[in-house]
């Protein structure tokens, strides 16, 4: 599964602040945290949509600090994009059958698609 690590700050009125960090123009705020988490995985999903059929190179995840949470790229978001474009998956696919190899065939990524 593809996820970013993104920062939560609450805000003076209490509302929760989202940042992501491979992508500084994304903000997302919710009344609650787990609003402003929802808020965060719609904006992902529809700036990596945009990217992807406008044909912009996706950023890799960064590495998440431990004071970060990850949001995660919608399942369905993936399968569709295979579904319309399955040339572009199967890059990843083979990309993630060379770490696998190199690791033993373990998968132990936790940003790759299952």
């Amino acid at each position: 599964m593809f996820a970013y690590p993104a920062t939560v700050e609450q805000t003076a009125r209490g509302d929760y602040l989202i940042s992501l960090s491979d992508f500084p123009d994304l903000l997302a705020i919710g009344h609650s945290l787990s609003e402003a988490i929802m808020h965060a995985e719609q904006m992902l999903n529809q700036e990596l949509a945009r990217m992807f059929f406008a044909r912009e190179t996706l950023p890799k995840p960064s590495k998440r600090k431990l004071s970060q949470i990850m949001i995660y790229l919608k399942r369905d978001i993936l399968m569709t994009w295979h579904e319309i474009n399955p040339t572009q998956s199967v890059e990843v696919s083979v990309a993630q059958t060379r770490s696998r190899k190199s690791r033993g065939g373990k998968n132990t990524d936790t940003n790759e698609f299952h």
